[in-house]
């Protein structure tokens, strides 16, 4: 009987690091700036054999599970490595979430092992471990770290096995701003296609170059910026936290081509003293995603003229869903499409869906659906909640609220989930934001619904302003009037050091709203 793709075990699941060690064994492929080293690709490989090894030695095989609790380090891609090789499944865990949650995701993970860096040694010394931790190793930036004394110290014979690419790889969970994390099953056949979308939508700028890796890795951005440099044999950069001081130094000193920021860095990056005088010229793309990167903040990198591009995805549907990167030197392409998400990739498909489940036209505002062979393949022992987000002929239901022009790009236009009724008028949040966001004097911006008793709900917003900024409530509000209909208009507005973030730098409008409701 014919044996489908989905079912053939290949040597070459998994073992990224395997086999671009064997096409450039001497090409330096990360720098990992915290430790201050190089690897070349056959150093990667022979450390995630020594990883495998280990990992083996611990009767950790084929589908048991590893949590890493840590910032981006060479460790952790170690064990990325050292997954693909052996079968068994990584789950990096975020170190933003509360002790609670934490203990929480990794009693529904059940790992047998937990590699944690001691930076983060009195939150992990608050967690539940349960009883399959059977190995616990702490990673430290001294002599003393046991991921060297007692991982590396194992031979490098290759460990790699064949497998299936229906085979969970990752188990990425979600931001947790709505309910419970959610924890996705990523197949390797999911981070495959991802690599080739970035790599194909991208028409190759994408790959082959060297890359700030800026987003975390227990956020599906952060793998899907790294793998594409090991696919295609490019230089990723580790750094363990963003620091715009540093950025603007690693640009200079190594060469940077690919710079993915997500809308807080992007403030930082072009507020900072060193912003003007760094040239950018090695810089050929800055990407952002996540959440909607204004135009305005993007017009400094735009005046040195560097290409930019909004990506958006969602971890259940790729996350490589859409991007627009136009021919180098059509900065008037990257203004004129800057409001939006750009096309969808090489090889995924989308539709606009009314709430009565009819397709809509360009023009038309509904729920965005996305299908490909990047899907993932749904939430760990959690089959309701998948239910809920995917299609029996295959798509996900994203929740965003999106619109496609006549031309095919696709704007986000907020989250069907975020609206609210003020008098009967429904209302996006993320429209009120996103007008607020076109001030010059604001560079953050959030927007909720509160209890009224003669509306049922009005909208507030509470803005961070720009650095020695003199613009009052009064004056936000006279500019909203001019570019929203007076039921969408803000009640009050709030000036505020800062606004709450998940994890993946997006909007807390839970945290939010529990802080507004305790004030």
């Amino acid at each position: 009987m014919f044996c489908s793709s989905e079912q053939m075990e290949m040597q070459w699941v998994g073992n990224w690091i395997g086999k671009r060690a064997s096409i450039s064994p001497d090409t330096i492929g990360i720098f990992d700036k915290g430790c201050n080293q190089k690897f070349t690709f056959k150093e990667l490989n022979s450390r995630a054999n020594k990883t495998s090894n280990f990992l083996l030695e611990k009767d950790i095989n084929k589908g048991d599970k590893i949590c890493v609790i840590s910032r981006n380090r060479i460790e952790v891609v170690d064990l990325f490595f050292a997954a693909g090789k052996t079968g068994a499944i990584l789950s990096p865990i975020s170190y933003r979430l509360a002790a609670t949650e934490i203990s929480d995701l990794i009693d529904r993970i059940q790992p047998k092992a937990i590699f944690f860096e001691e930076f983060f040694q009195d939150l992990f010394n608050s967690l539940n471990i349960p009883e399959s931790v059977t190995t616990l190793i702490r990673l430290t930036d001294d002599s003393s770290n046991e991921f060297n004394t007692k991982v590396l110290i194992h031979p490098d014979n290759e460990a790699n096995i064949p497998l299936q690419i229906s085979d969970t790889f990752l188990l990425i969970h979600t931001g947790g701003t709505t309910s419970t994390p959610k924890i996705c099953k990523v197949s390797h056949q999911q981070v495959i296609w991802n690599s080739v979308e970035l790599a194909a939508s991208s028409s190759g700028r994408i790959c082959s170059t060297s890359e700030i890796i800026t987003l975390p890795f227990f956020h599906t951005g952060g793998w899907n910026i790294f793998v594409p440099h090991i696919h295609f044999g490019g230089y990723a950069i580790l750094i363990r936290s963003f620091n715009p001081k540093e950025i603007i130094e690693l640009i200079n000193q190594e060469h940077v081509n690919i710079l993915p920021l997500a809308t807080p860095m992007a403030l930082m990056l072009s507020n900072h003293p060193d912003f003007d005088s760094c040239s950018f010229e090695s810089v050929d793309i800055i990407f952002t995603g996540g959440s909607k990167c204004q135009p305005e903040i993007m017009q400094p990198f735009w005046d040195k003229g560097i290409q930019t591009a909004q990506s958006y995805g969602l971890t259940e549907a790729g996350p490589s869903n859409f991007i627009f990167i136009p021919e180098k030197g059509r900065m008037d392409l990257v203004k004129d499409k800057a409001d939006t998400i750009g096309l969808p990739m090489f090889h995924c498909d989308y539709k606009i869906m009314s709430e009565t489940g009819d397709e809509l036209p360009s023009g038309k505002a509904g729920i965005l659906y996305l299908r490909s062979l990047h899907n993932f393949d749904g939430y760990l022992n959690d089959e309701e909640r998948t239910s809920t987000i995917t299609t029996k002929d295959g798509w996900i239901v994203s929740g965003d609220l999106a619109i496609a022009s006549d031309d095919g790009f696709v704007s986000i236009i907020g989250r069907s989930d975020n609206m609210f009724i003020s008098g009967g008028e429904n209302i996006s949040p993320e429209e009120i934001e996103d007008v607020l966001l076109k001030h010059k004097e604001i560079n953050e911006a959030v927007c909720i619904g509160i209890d009224d008793t003669k509306w049922g709900q009005v909208p507030i917003a509470k803005v961070v302003a720009k650095k020695g900024s003199n613009t009052d409530k009064d004056e936000l509000l006279q500019f909203c009037s001019k570019h929203l209909a007076k039921f969408k208009l803000p009640t009050d507005i709030y000036f505020v050091e800062e606004i709450p973030k998940t994890g993946a730098n997006k909007l807390d409008r839970n945290a939010v709203i529990k802080e507004h409701n305790k004030s």
